[in-house]
């Protein structure tokens, strides 16, 4: 085998591995790609929130999904006992939590496929419409969106 052909599938291993390796640490560290059930929810995450002030100790998470590779801020919504928690460090106001009796309507465009989230648009009393995804996988996004509706129904 001649020396350049040697060092070409040296290299092709070497950033083969690393890819791998780096898969397995984003899938270690990561959130999950389906809408983890109140107790799947990493104790981390709930720690993170606690920390950012977005549910309070008292409060209890139903469903939480975060669309993020690595770092939940870049995408979490959680439904809790008490608030929709909307949370995206890319939007303008990163932080939207919203009490059930706030929500004026609400609509889902499910997406049973693996790849594409369901969408849900919520609108408020107060004229701010904001859209999220829902991952479509275990058909939690349906557990998630029912349960929301029941809450908003109660709340008025």
């Amino acid at each position: 085998m001649n020396r350049a052909l040697l060092i070409t599938l040296i290299s092709v291993g070497v950033v083969f591995l690393a890819g791998i390796i780096a898969l397995s640490y984003i899938g270690a560290k990561g959130p999950e790609t389906f809408i983890y059930k109140n107790n799947e929810v990493p104790t981390s995450f709930r720690k993170q929130m606690l920390d950012m002030d977005l549910i309070s100790k008292e409060e209890k998470i139903i469903y939480f999904y975060s669309d993020a590779l690595m770092d939940i801020t870049d995408g979490l919504y959680v439904l809790t006992d008490q608030h929709l928690i909307l949370y995206s460090k890319q939007w303008e106001e990163p932080e939207t939590i919203i009490g059930f009796s706030e929500i004026s309507s609400l609509n889902i465009d499910y997406d049973d496929s693996f790849l594409i989230d369901s969408y849900v648009v919520v609108e408020t009393d107060y004229g701010m419409m904001v859209e999220f995804p829902l991952s479509s996988e275990k058909g939690r996004d349906k557990e998630f969106y029912t349960l929301l509706q029941k809450y908003v129904e109660d709340a008025h």
